[in-house]
């Protein structure tokens, strides 16, 4: 399964130039996590170190240490050239601590930063998908719901007192096509700065991201799944923390042995 639909959200949110400032619109909080302002971290110790490697000459491997406690995942954010706006790279889970980024421009510079995310995830839902094609299970023009404002949530993720009743609640799978589920839950949380929805294949672990939704969404059209195979849904409410420093690195020229002929 590929990662990171980003549905009901650009994947160009716009940033300021690397920094250690958050992003607009999302937590402005000056420490990365409630979990972490209570932890033990202290003298120069990062509690997010980031490092980029050039691979080859195009190919840019990421690797992180994170010292947070709680953490969900990361947004990875890069830029590339001249331009200092960051943007959504990717979305990981917290297991995740690798990262390659291939096939890259050469001879130009990028620059990486994470994002962590704090959340709670909900109960695991699943479908069982059949056989067909991919134009009988595309988009059926449905977009992702919202919660109304007798619906929205009351709890808040950042409370660690009430952050296990923040968390999204019975989640529903209505099959629509073959290939094609409707995703229903219960928004709990009045806090969150989005919503991730995760998907397993033939297990209930190995999560990966799907989709990344807007604050209040209590539903979703899962398009194009893998046929005949058992898909396990889950949803996370989340919050996010400040941004790691940012690392970058400059491509080099391809091999005269990769340029095709």
């Amino acid at each position: 399964m590929t990662t990171a639909l980003l549905a009901g959200c650009s994947s160009e949110i716009e940033t300021t130039a690397p920094s250690d400032a958050p992003m607009p619109g999302y937590s402005t909080s000056a420490v990365v996590s409630n979990a972490l302002a209570a932890s033990a971290i202290t003298g120069t110790e990062r509690p997010l170190e980031l490092t980029a490697t050039l691979a080859d000459p195009v190919d840019v491997d990421l690797k992180w240490k994170a010292n947070i406690p709680e953490v969900a995942g990361y947004f990875i954010d890069f830029n590339m050239g001249s331009d200092t706006t960051f943007r959504i790279l990717d979305i990981v889970l917290s297991d995740v601590t690798t990262y390659r980024h291939p096939h890259l421009m050469p001879n130009t510079r990028f620059a990486y930063r994470l994002r962590p995310f704090f959340g709670k995830p909900s109960n695991v839902a699943s479908f069982d998908s059949g056989d067909a094609p991919d134009e009988a299970s595309e988009d059926a023009g449905l977009a992702p719901g919202v919660a109304s404002a007798g619906e929205a949530g009351t709890n808040s993720l950042r409370n660690p007192l009430a952050s296990a009743g923040a968390a999204p609640s019975d989640l529903r799978i209505t099959r629509v096509a073959p290939r094609v589920a409707d995703l229903n839950w219960k928004d709990n949380s009045d806090d969150e700065d989005g919503y991730l929805l995760e998907i397993s294949t033939g297990s209930d672990r190995g999560f990966q991201i799907f989709a990344l939704l807007k604050t209040n969404t209590v539903s979703f059209r899962a398009l194009t799944l893998p046929p005949n195979t058992k898909c396990y849904f889950r949803v996370l409410a989340f919050y996010e923390g400040g941004p790691s420093l940012a690392d970058e690195k400059t491509t080099g020229a391809v091999p005269a042995t990769d340029i095709p002929k």
